[in-house]
């Protein structure tokens, strides 16, 4: 009897001949390595981006803000800050004239990635203001903090109407747009300090400026994101082929959201790359921990083994299953990582987080499922961020930083549960 069978009759497990892995080292670098060897289609791919936004920003479009726009929000959003809650002037009869917004004595706008170019600012303002109270005179300043430069003062009307300023190419640090409106405040009855009254803000390029090169800023965040997304697809194993689809069709995207929906391309695009760099190290776990397990199970097996021997859950299933994971976790952070999307329930991980920090491991919450009354809320799902916090900090900037990471991680792992069961219902 020769030592297969008595290895079977024995009740044995038939030995499985793995394969000498590399060092980390020496797999981490073999990326870098695919994608230096693929040079021409990372050039392609980076000569695709360029056109598409030395394209993209040919076109001018209007930037167009009443009061009331989804933009501004109830608080602002990214764009504004000095902004109290929206109001509605009245006739006596009480029909709506229009909404609109007192501005605290500072106001400011900022909007990324609008390009060096020459705007019409056009202000709907009222300068109307109780009796007694000193008479309006606005200044507007345009630059970034330290190198702001006045624009224009002027004392508006009380009703509401339109003022019209042009702002210079010159003055867009940057191809962004800042600017502050000043005005001498006054103190309401109800303890607000108020400045203006708003209705509505409008940018309008300059007709005929020549060419519009892109931003700077804008380009660099989106070559660096691009740089992110080749090197996690050569660290999934994929090919030239795959370099240049993914590299044109992010290309695309970027030009087309530039062209049709420029602020909300902008103000993510700081944040993509931080939201691949996530990713990619998410990859990096996911891929060493997928790689433990199908050794244990006998699944990095020699290529002449025996049939036997061999694993059906093949290298291209892996990479198929880590590819989705990483398309995933890249979406979902870079959508949460967008100045206009608001997590609802973030604060409140944030705060417990800070608790279990504290060492607090036992606090009360309200919830709804317990009538309204305070219940006990586990910690055990703060637990695993402490580690993420140490190497992040404590700033409540940091600590929502981590806790987005790790609920997006912990959903999208979910990818792994699922293919477990279906390779559980298939019998693989």
């Amino acid at each position: 009897m020769n030592q297969n069978n008595t290895t079977q009759h024995s009740g044995r497990a038939p030995h499985v001949a793995t394969i000498a892995q590399p060092s980390v080292l020496a797999r981490e670098l073999r990326p870098l390595r695919q994608l230096a060897r693929s040079w021409p289609s990372v050039l392609a791919v980076y000569a695709a981006l360029a056109f598409a936004l030395l394209l993209s920003y040919q076109v001018r479009p209007k930037v167009d803000l009443p009061i009331d726009s989804q933009l501004i929000g109830n608080t602002g959003g990214p764009f504004f800050a000095g902004l109290y809650e929206i109001e509605q002037s009245k006739k006596p009869d009480g029909t709506i004239l229009y909404p609109y917004r007192w501005t605290k004595p500072r106001f400011e706008l900022a909007l990324p990635g609008l390009a060096a170019q020459p705007l019409t600012l056009t202000l709907s303002v009222a300068g109307a203001r109780p009796t007694g109270a000193p008479t309006a005179v606005v200044t507007i300043i345009v630059g970034a903090r330290g190198h702001e430069q006045p624009l224009a003062t002027f004392t508006p009307e009380g009703q509401m109407r339109e003022y019209n300023f042009l702002i210079p190419a010159t003055t867009l640090d940057n191809g962004d747009l800042q600017l502050a409106v000043v005005t001498n405040g006054f103190h309401a009855a109800d303890g607000r300090n108020l400045g203006l009254i708003l209705n509505r803000l409008r940018l309008t390029p300059a007709p005929n400026t020549g060419l519009i090169l892109p931003p700077r800023s804008t380009s660099f965040w989106l070559a660096l994101a691009l740089a992110l997304l080749l090197l996690g697809l050569s660290r999934l194993g994929w090919g030239r082929r795959t370099f240049l689809a993914a590299g044109l069709l992010f290309a695309l995207a970027s030009g087309l959201w530039l062209t049709f929906d420029r602020l909300f391309l902008t103000p993510l695009a700081p944040a993509l790359w931080q939201a691949l760099l996530a990713t990619y190290i998410g990859l990096f776990i996911a891929d060493y921990i997928l790689r433990l397990l199908r050794q244990y199970r006998g699944e990095l097996v020699d290529p002449a083994a025996t049939a036997q021997e061999a694993r059906p859950w093949a290298a291209s299933a892996v990479r198929w299953l880590l590819t989705i994971f990483f398309t995933t976790f890249a979406i979902r952070l870079g959508g949460q990582l967008h100045p206009q999307i608001m997590v609802v329930d973030l604060i409140f991980h944030v705060h417990r987080l800070e608790d279990v920090l504290s060492g607090n491991l036992l606090f009360r919450t309200f919830a709804s499922e317990s009538g309204g009354h305070t219940t006990y809320y586990p910690p055990a799902a703060y637990l695993p961020i402490v580690p993420l916090s140490w190497l992040f900090g404590r700033s409540d900037a940091d600590l929502a930083m981590v806790t987005r990471i790790f609920g997006v991680a912990l959903d999208t792992s979910a990818i792994f549960i699922i293919a477990t069961i279906g390779r559980l219902v298939a019998g693989w």
